[in-house]
């Protein structure tokens, strides 16, 4: 967010944060007589506190001018697992959590030990020098000092510092835990009884200036807290994820799934795995497995690692869109439906509050939608369908043609799916015939009902076609046409899918120079009448024709011809002319 620096509010915050180093004694002024003088600079941003935007400034030591190899600089802080672990032990315990701010923490750390002097910003320089005498912001071991000095005032009122955990403290009285304190630099954790509160937390805020204390429900290091009246504790990261965005990348480029990142691309890469990694540690175990192989993909990671990214980004972010709700019923919408948008993830927990008097129904619906995906260009595909000689016209024959587009120019094994068209059932002797043919690519097949399953051992830019025939086993209206999927069998992402056509509108015309008596024909009409896929027919002296049922009625207009004397299906044509 950008804050203008010479706006009033800014130089309010600035003379709040030179009062501040003053009340906590942090410097003394003294003659400029060629002092080494560290420089200065300000840090201005903006936070919300209870929805009020406030500008904050805090004036930082340019520490790394100064000389520090000889200096010590570790300062512990607590871990996750020890702040899991605090949490566990109030949940247990049905403590309530707490937080506390500790205001201008490091201006209350333990005295500078050292001389350090700092040149004043311009808008307090008058000439002299600062003086250190505490260690400031900026300085390298300015955390260690205010570490220590909270470490020793915790053990001074009774507290025990944990052996694993130095920034973990509990507190007894006798046998009994009495609570627990985490220490995350000016950020401490705390959950406890009356007691640990009269004597130990109480009186700390005594010692220390407190920004701020929070309760129930609160954000501490990232983590919004929430603990209940009947002790159970709830964790989530739901703000910080809101904030993860995907990587972007061209539909081009997307089909491409075996190309390595480019260095620009790795390093986006890297640093959105590095914001799931914090989110898996903490709240979500749930993408851990996927984050560690992400992350072990991160030196050669290729398209297809990066849109796996992306999914488990996207995962993340809809599960921390929380939804809320509020219905308001009354006499003059009592009947009327009222629908929420649909819940973000699933499984999930849904509560209800409900405050008036009178009865409503609530209902939740589940719908299965699985959405399809989008087909690449991995595959090339080309489908055909035909009729064979039969005299009921019942048998169809499909042909599917496909090779490999990527420029590896190989695949792996690949799975060919044809679902039939609706009451279709292949010709077992064609799928054998087809698996045993030529090369062996082909290895075998499987049907399940309608869907027809060939495994090909690999595509090459040489297409490789097969062709069976199918034959209508059940009348079924509303027929819905075929569809035919390949796809990669180790990556089912890389597919393409066409629908094949469907043979459901058949004319039958043939010229009546063939009909040689009328005795004849009328016996060639009597048995087409009878036949099932024909419902009307009418002539005149140079055609017949007969309409079909309503069971082969569908979109696609082809058509079949019928010869009117053998009685049977003998070509495919096309709408006839007028």
């Amino acid at each position: 967010m950008l804050v203008l620096f010479n706006t009033e509010e800014v130089l309010r915050a600035k003379e709040k944060e030179i009062t501040n180093w003053k009340d906590n004694k942090g410097y003394e002024e003294v003659e400029d007589v060629g002092q080494g003088a560290l420089s200065v600079r300000w840090v201005v941003t903006e936070k919300v506190v209870d929805g009020q935007t406030v500008v904050k400034a805090r004036l930082v030591a340019r520490g790394f001018e100064e000389e520090t190899g000889n200096l010590r600089k570790d300062s512990p802080t607590c871990s996750k697992e020890a702040v899991h672990l605090a949490l566990s032990v109030a949940a247990t315990c049905g403590w309530v959590c707490h937080s506390l701010d500790v205001k201008a923490a490091y201006l209350q750390g333990y005295q500078i030990d050292r001389d350090v002097y700092l040149r004043p910003p311009p808008e307090f320089n008058d000439g002299s020098l600062w003086k250190l005498k505490k260690t400031v912001y900026g300085l390298c071991d300015a955390a260690r000092h205010w570490y220590l000095r909270v470490r020793s005032q915790l053990l001074d009122l009774g507290t025990i510092a944990s052996s694993l955990e130095p920034a973990l403290f509990s507190w007894r009285c006798g046998q009994s835990l009495e609570g627990v304190i985490c220490v995350y630099v000016d950020d401490l954790f705390w959950a406890g009884t009356n007691g640990f509160k009269e004597q130990v937390i109480d009186r700390l805020c005594q010692i220390f200036r407190m920004g701020g204390s929070e309760s129930k429900a609160f954000k501490y290091v990232g983590l919004n807290i929430v603990s209940y009246g009947d002790g159970s504790v709830t964790l989530d990261q739901n703000q910080y994820a809101a904030t993860l965005t995907p990587i972007s990348v061209s539909k081009q480029k997307a089909t491409v799934k075996s190309y390595e990142l480019s260095e620009s691309e790795r390093s986006e890469y890297r640093a959105v795995l590095g914001q799931l990694n914090w989110i898996a540690t903490h709240t979500r175990p749930d993408i851990a497995f996927e984050v560690c192989e992400l992350s072990g993909a991160c030196s050669k990671a290729t398209i297809a690692d990066l849109l796996r990214l992306n999914k488990v980004i996207d995962r993340v972010k809809n599960d921390a869109a929380p939804l809320q709700h509020n219905f308001h019923i009354d006499n003059t919408n009592k009947l009327l439906l009222q629908s929420t948008p649909t819940l973000p993830s699933l499984p999930t927990t849904v509560s209800l509050d409900m405050v008036g008097e009178g009865c409503a129904l609530i209902q939740a619906v589940l719908r299965y939608n699985v959405p399809e995906d989008q087909a690449t260009e991995a595959f090339s595909l080309s489908v055909e369908t035909g009729t064979r000689h039969d005299p009921l016209c019942l048998t169809k024959s499909i042909k599917v043609c496909a090779s490999y587009q990527l420029p590896d120019n190989t695949s792996n094994m690949a799975v060919v799916e044809v679902n039939l068209v609706s009451g279709y059932i292949p010709s077992k002797t064609d799928l054998k015939r087809i698996v045993g043919y030529g090369t062996g690519l082909i290895k075998r097949y499987e049907v399940d009902g309608s869907l027809v399953t060939f495994y090909v051992d690999e595509f090459t830019r040489r297409e490789i076609c097969l062709e069976f025939g199918m034959t209508r086993h059940v009348d079924v209206e509303h027929v819905k046409p075929g569809t035919v999927k390949v796809y990669d069998y180790y990556q089912p992402e890389y597919f393409t899918t066409q629908v094949s056509v469907v043979y459901n509108i058949v004319v039958m015309s043939m010229t009546t120079t063939n009909l040689n008596t009328s005795l004849h024909r009328a016996s060639q009409l009597a048995a087409l009448t009878r036949h099932p896929n024909f419902t009307s027919f009418g002539e005149n002296d140079d055609y017949l024709t007969l309409a079909p049922s309503p069971t082969f009625l569908a979109k696609n207009e082809r058509y079949l011809l019928y010869d009117v004397q053998q009685q049977e299906c003998v070509a495919l044509g096309t709408t006839p002319s007028s």
